[in-house]
Order: structure tokens, then sequence, then C-alpha cells
């Protein structure tokens, strides 16, 4: 197997996993021992919306399917017609990827105001869920998420 074909054989093993989760409950393994900000906040209102997939997955699959394709046997035609026909089926298989990811969970939206009366938004998991009112703290850090604030 040449090196070519392993590296798309990962690209698509990568792409595979990742179907990512945006609950305030998931954490990426990275993210332990990483200290985050956190800042107080009031929830002022909640939506549920939803989130559209980005072409990364379809870049990538229409990448390595065109280097998949692209190594076939035969003379030019044949390499330029594999190299074609292995992106358009990369592409769908790395759209596909995405459309899973972005349906995994319902999405909320939270517009909150800061202890130092600074508004901002957030868009995360639907679990768990906060109501108007409720004192949260807003983690900064890779990503942003709101928790309950423990403190009475």
């Amino acid at each position: 197997m040449t090196t070519s074909k392993i590296l798309v054989i990962a690209v698509f093993a990568a792409l595979a996993g990742c179907q990512s989760t945006d609950s305030a409950r998931a954490y990426d393994t990275r993210a332990t021992g990483k200290v985050n900000q956190a800042v107080a906040a009031r929830i002022l209102s909640v939506r549920p919306v939803t989130t559209v997939a980005n072409p990364d997955g379809m870049t990538a699959g229409l990448l390595a399917g065109a280097a998949i394709g692209s190594q076939s046997r035969g003379n030019t035609k044949a390499r330029v017609a594999a190299g074609l026909a292995g992106a358009a089926i990369g592409a769908l298989a790395g759209a596909g990827i995405d459309a899973a990811a972005s349906d995994a969970e319902p999405q909320l939206e939270y517009v909150l105001q800061t202890d130092t009366r600074a508004l901002i938004t957030l868009v995360q998991g639907a679990l768990p869920a906060f109501a108007v009112d409720d004192k949260v703290l807003v983690l900064y850090g890779p990503r942003a998420r709101i928790i309950a604030d423990p403190r009475p």
C-alpha cells in the first residue's frame, strides 16, 4: 500500500471520528488539566436553533477521493477519470459525515448578561438545559460553554 493511500485512509478515519457533541457535559480529552476562565452570568433568553454542516468534511473527502482515484493504474485519461470519480465519491462521503454530525443533538442559543453587564450569546447542546433567569458560569477556553453556577 502506498503512502498516499495510507494517508487518505487516515483522513477518512479521522473524519468518521469527527462526530462531536456540543453538550456542556462533553469535554475533549485534551481539556484534562487545562484551566478555563469562568465568568458569572444570568440567562436572558433561550431558543432552539438548527446547526448546519460546514464544508470541511466535504472538502477533505473530495481531496482524499481525488488522491486515491488518481493512483489508479492506466493511462493519463484513466487516472484523471478515476481521480474525478474518487473526488465525487469522497465529497459525498465527507458531506454525509458532516451532516450526521450536525444533526447529532438539538442545540440551544443562550443570550446571557455577565455580572459586568456585558451581553454575550452561546450555542451549545440542549443538555443540560437552562431557563431564563438561571445563574450560570460562562467557561472560556478552547470551546466555550455554560454550566450551572454552584454558588448559593
